[in-house]
């Protein structure tokens, strides 16, 4: 059974402070006991991250009722929790892996290969000596059983390693026998969870063939304006390449320092009615610097070379038509309109799918489900940096980053697509991927201070380069950037929003 922690998914808010991030532990406990079918000897809290935290925490009201615990890439004794001991009345088991990324926070130990060798987790096991992996320490029996693994994963990827998953079902299956026990090895969520990947691919394939579809009707297809298929600037290939490396460079760049608060310190912060997310307030932060960013590209470019090659506001898709330079808000509302007709086609594909499989559409730690109304509620806080971001971005592809390929060969249709997802995703992707090489290597994260950024940016390596597509292939569409920027800002926003907790619910 899988418990929602406190302001996340559709729980209630955060009370705010740490006491109130990890009351998701006590209450999950409380919710289990309360079930009829449930043996109130046969407990067991497994809990990864922050959900260890919180396992952590139900012990110290509910231990003595408590079975089994098994802490995955988390602890006790952090953040003023009470360290598991030799006396402690129950069973736990901690699985860390050897590159887990926020060792240092929980056990205080550098390297995750030598997380045996970790002061706290010996105490916390009752030993001076250097743990041995595997072994039982304590018996089931008397309900004192400790053991220690250490399997092959960073700290997002013990999600989806069988081996970690492994681990924690044969130690619940030991302190609890069943009448029926499978071998721990005896896994099928990676059927589910290619399936689940298969839904998310659908989902992004519906927001352009819906959005597409509702272009070509009576009513919206005066958003496609003429010629729009034709219209650009001429760029040699050195030049687009430049500004292609700076646009790719300075969002990874700006990603770690650049933003209002780091994440795991915001994620302890009391909202207010104007950031009810932490995170999300956080990264329409680095959203708004990048928007910036992107605005004096633009305006480099255009005074060095597109002024220079006939470009202007309608070449750029910021207006309908040149010949009125005045801002069209028709236009602008009807574009508006289309983007809220396929979001709200989204979330009923969500909803429908979530209240009758209670599923959502996610592979890894990139998800998506239906928004409830305190997150539309959110979505007008937020939308407005998140649009600003992507119209500006729109403008950038349909001037500096836009490629003089009009051709009909598949490779000429493909070859814009292929740019942007790199533009997008390859500055994150290498981001991560360097924070991930040195606990790979070493067991301690290059960037050991920006950790759950790092975690986090995953995401970004996703998101990033679809709002790419989308943005590429309406511009195409449309000849305009408000389709494409609208899409991306309230599908965007949306995400963010139902995926971040919830520290305060505003308009309530």
């Amino acid at each position: 059974m899988a418990i929602d922690m406190p302001g996340h998914g559709y729980s209630d808010p955060v009370p705010g402070g740490l006491v109130g991030f990890f009351s998701g532990g006590p209450e999950a406990f409380k919710f289990m006991s309360s079930l009829k079918f449930v043996d109130k000897d046969s407990i067991a809290l497994e809990g990864h991250s922050m959900g260890g935290w919180n396992s952590a925490y139900a012990t110290q009201i509910y231990g003595d009722k408590i079975n089994t615990v098994v802490l995955v890439g988390s602890s006790s004794g952090t953040f003023g929790l009470d360290l598991f001991g030799p006396e402690s009345p129950f069973n736990f088991a901690v699985i860390m892996g050897d590159a887990d990324e926020f060792v240092g926070l929980n056990w205080e130990v550098l390297d995750a290969r030598k997380v045996n060798s970790s002061s706290k987790l010996k105490t916390s096991f009752g030993t001076e000596e250097d743990l041995e992996v595997g072994k039982l320490y304590g018996s089931f029996e008397e309900g004192t059983a400790r053991k220690l693994y250490i399997a092959s994963a960073s700290h997002a990827g013990e999600h989806i390693s069988k081996e970690v998953i492994g681990s924690a079902v044969g130690f619940v299956q030991d302190a609890m026998p069943g009448l029926n026990p499978l071998p721990p090895s005896n896994q099928i969520w990676p059927i589910h969870e290619l399936a689940k990947l298969l839904n998310l691919i659908g989902l992004g394939l519906f927001i352009v063939s819906f959005g597409s579809l509702l272009l070509e009707t009576t009513y919206f297809k005066t958003l496609i304006q003429e010629n729009s298929m034709q219209v650009s600037t001429k760029k040699d290939k050195k030049t687009w390449l430049f500004f292609a490396v700076i646009a790719t460079a300075i969002p990874a760049i700006t990603y770690f320092k650049f933003k209002a608060v780091t994440f795991l310190d915001i994620s302890f912060m009391e909202g207010e009615w104007w950031r009810p997310q932490g995170l999300t307030y956080s990264i329409a932060s680095w959203a708004l610097l990048n928007s910036v960013f992107f605005l004096l590209l633009f305006i480099l470019w255009h005074s060095r070379f597109g002024k220079r090659d006939g470009g202007n506001l309608e070449v750029y898709g910021i207006l309908p038509s040149s010949s009125n330079l005045k801002f069209n808000w028709p236009h602008f509302g009807k574009a508006l309109l289309l983007a809220s007709v396929v979001f709200g086609g989204v979330q009923g594909i969500t909803g429908v799918v979530g209240h009758m499989f209670k599923i959502d559409f996610r592979f890894w730690v990139v998800g998506f489900k239906a928004l409830q109304l305190s997150h539309f509620k959110m979505m007008l806080i937020y939308f407005i940096p998140f649009f600003i971001f992507f119209f500006i971005s729109s403008i950038a592809a349909q001037s500096y980053l836009r490629l003089n390929n009009d051709g009909e060969t598949f490779k000429d249709k493909c070859l814009p697509y292929v740019a942007t997802i790199i533009i997008n995703g390859l500055g994150i992707g290498t981001l991560v991927f360097v924070n991930l090489w040195g606990a790979w290597t070493t067991g301690e994260a290059t960037f050991a201070n920006y950790t759950l950024e790092a975690i986090v940016g995953i995401q970004f390596i996703v998101m990033l380069p679809f709002s790419g597509i989308i943005t590429t292939y309406f511009n195409k569409k449309t000849g305009t950037v408000y389709v494409s920027s609208l899409i991306n800002s309230i599908f965007i926003t949306a995400y963010i929003i139902v995926g971040q907790a919830v520290h305060y619910f505003p308009l309530r």
